[in-house]
């Protein structure tokens, strides 16, 4: 048999155009699933003519990975048919020295077997494993790179896809199975949780970064209770205040915003704002005006209930108001909650405060107001009690009455004596280890 060079050649450019195929879809579905969408948005909005056609990919992501995926089918099918063939033909000529059947079928076998390894190698390595290693190291460069051809691919073979995909969830649905939505390959909070830590153990992310990731995590399981105001630290004004008084108030507390209450604390009527006083009375300053009622400049109160999650008033306070007042079962006022304590939650404190002091002689100096949960991260120990969530109240708790200067109480392998007092609450406490046990800290 006569073997045409051009033709050899010819169908050697067809593998290799196949492997380049292989391999552009291969990188195609990678880079779109690892570039970041903030990224691409950046870019459009910087007006790079490319970035359009990537948001357009990430909007329709689940059609364009499934023509990625049609497209690696067909290239990969096409590679062997191509292939297996010419190969044949080439080893064809030295089995010349056998009768001519036997030559044709050891042809075809060896050659059957050879094409099926190199052809496989050239395919992982070329059409899968280099395409892929470069789409996620460089996926802003590859998805701009992939952008246009995919947008053609897409428009050319979405109606194969959508037969395909509507042929599997017949059968799917003939077996018993639901198909599987798009929604459904979100990642659960559990697996991004193990995205972070690995993320982490790989070096991608600093440890300030994974908390912060991790504090953001777990807004939609906190309580605007676990980080508000408490009532007792309020400050607030009464309705019939003057103007004078609250903007003297709000210099003395450093506070922009104040409560405005009617009778006691527990009917809050308003909320006024520095900002709206001073510009009441400048640049005329008017004793008239500086008399008039803080009432008169008030604003409508921002009202959300104790057990309201820390994203869903996130969420409302990029509405309007930027402090909520926050309202315990029975409709009284439970404290209030700012904007800045909500980022705080998920971002920490830019300068935090250290409610947990060490002392020359080894002792701990705490603030009553702080978190149980504090305490125990800071000192090891177990306290537990459902009733209280500070560990002023905690020791309240335990003395049984209003806690008076020096009380002590001996928990967990500690002493907390009492060290001072704020009107009727633990001001702060002091922490010293105990050479012997002390007993359990439940109740």
């Amino acid at each position: 048999m006569v073997i045409n060079p051009i033709d050899v050649i010819f169908r050697f450019l067809v593998i290799l155009a196949l492997v380049a195929l292989n391999g552009f879809f291969v990188a195609a579905e990678f880079a779109l699933v690892a570039v970041r969408r903030s990224r691409v948005e950046q870019l459009e909005a910087e007006g790079h003519p490319l970035a359009p056609a990537v948001r357009y990919a990430l909007d329709h992501l689940n059609a364009y990975l499934a023509v990625a995926q049609l497209g690696i089918t067909i290239a990969s099918l096409a590679l062997g048919w191509v292939g297996e063939p010419l190969l044949a033909e080439l080893l064809e000529p030295l089995f010349g020295f056998l009768s001519p059947t036997l030559q044709v079928v050891s042809a075809h076998a060896v050659a059957t077997a050879v094409a099926f390894g190199l052809i496989t190698a050239l395919h992982i390595i070329l059409g899968e494993q280099a395409p892929k290693i470069l789409a996620i190291q460089r996926s802003e460069g590859v998805s701009l790179a992939v952008s246009v051809p995919m947008r053609i691919f897409f428009v050319v073979l979405r109606p194969f896809v959508l037969l395909l995909n509507g042929a599997s969830s017949l059968t799917l649905r003939a077996l018993g199975l639901k198909p599987m939505a798009g929604e459904q390959l979100v990642h659960s909070v559990e697996e991004l949780r193990l995205l972070v830590a690995a993320s982490r153990e790989a070096g991608v992310l600093e440890p300030t970064e994974e908390e912060i990731v991790e504090r953001a995590l777990v807004i939609g399981e906190k309580t605007v209770y676990e980080v508000m105001v408490p009532r007792t630290l309020i400050v607030a004004v009464p309705e019939d205040a003057t103007i004078y008084d609250a903007v003297k108030l709000c210099l003395s507390s450093g506070h922009r915003r104040l409560p405005v209450y009617r009778d006691s604390i527990d009917n809050v009527v308003g909320v006024v704002h520095l900002r709206d006083m001073i510009a009441a009375v400048w640049p005329n300053i008017d004793p008239k005006v500086c008399n008039r009622p803080v009432k008169e400049l008030m604003r409508q109160p921002f009202f959300v209930p104790e057990n309201a999650t820390i994203d869903s008033v996130l969420a409302q306070m990029r509405r309007g108001s930027k402090l909520a007042i926050v309202v315990e079962e029975r409709g009284g006022t439970a404290g209030l909650v700012t904007l800045t304590d909500l980022v705080t939650a998920i971002l920490g404190e830019l300068t935090p405060e250290r409610h947990i002091k060490a002392q020359p002689d080894g002792s701990l100096l705490i603030d009553g107001l702080t978190s149980i949960e504090e305490v125990n991260e800071h000192l090891g120990t177990d306290i537990h009690d459902p009733e209280y969530d500070t560990i002023g109240g905690f020791i309240t708790g335990r003395l049984g009455r209003i806690p008076r200067v020096g009380d002590t109480v001996e928990v967990d392998g500690y002493r907390f004596t009492v060290e001072s007092m704020v009107g009727l609450r633990v001001g702060t406490l002091r922490a010293e280890r105990l050479s012997h046990p002390a007993r359990p800290a439940g109740r």
